[in-house]
């Protein structure tokens, strides 16, 4: 009897443990369950947070794209009105040029006196040059001015000098004597004789 009493006794305490650790189990698997369903709901936040984030970021983006390109187009507008305005500008010269040249004057935007003198002076033969006179008295040699085929043409007369050394002679006739009482007087035909080395130049 005690036997039975004892196997009884000892399977009422481990009925006892059984559902003890079943009421464990159940309160583990109770809690699993609701941290799996706060790890499902985390998950779906997270994943919402991500497609916003990336929402944003392609917003982002898509406005920096239109945000450049508003800047170029406005910095080609600017180009195109400099440019505008810089052609304006040209064709208010070449008007006031072709007006001036009417009255024979240069138009200073287009070509001043200095740089025409210094073209000419760059295209003439060795030896050649033209006299140093003011800026204002070179005006006084235009011959032609003229357009043509959408150009603007400056013809001018220049006198040129030579470097070239002379010695002037001033030329005096006298009567000589051929024969004893019989002189021979020449006509002169030129006033002044110019000479070189090489060359002799007669000059009125």
């Amino acid at each position: 009897m005690q036997h039975i009493q004892k196997l009884e006794d000892e399977q009422q305490s481990f009925l006892r443990i059984s559902q003890g650790q079943m009421v464990v189990l159940k309160s583990a698997i109770t809690s699993f369950n609701l941290t799996m369903q706060k790890v499902d709901r985390n998950e779906k936040l997270l994943n919402e947070n991500l497609r916003l984030n990336k929402m944003i970021v392609d917003e982002v983006h898509r406005m920096q794209t239109q945000k450049d390109s508003v800047m170029m187009v406005n910095e080609n507008i600017e180009q195109i009105q400099r440019g505008i305005e810089e052609c304006q500008h040209t064709l208010e010269i070449l008007v006031d040029a072709f007006l001036h040249a009417q009255d024979w004057v240069i138009q200073p935007q287009l070509i001043t006196i200095t740089k025409i003198k210094d073209m000419i002076r760059v295209s003439l033969p060795d030896g050649l040059d033209f006299p140093s006179f003011p800026s204002l008295e070179f005006l006084d040699y235009f011959s032609i001015i003229y357009s043509q085929n959408s150009y603007l043409a400056y013809i001018f007369q220049i006198p040129l000098i030579q470097s070239t050394p002379y010695q002037l002679y001033k030329l005096q006739p006298f009567p000589t004597e051929q024969q004893e009482g019989a002189f021979v007087y020449v006509e002169i035909t030129k006033e002044f004789c110019l000479q070189t080395l090489r060359d002799i130049h007669m000059e009125n």
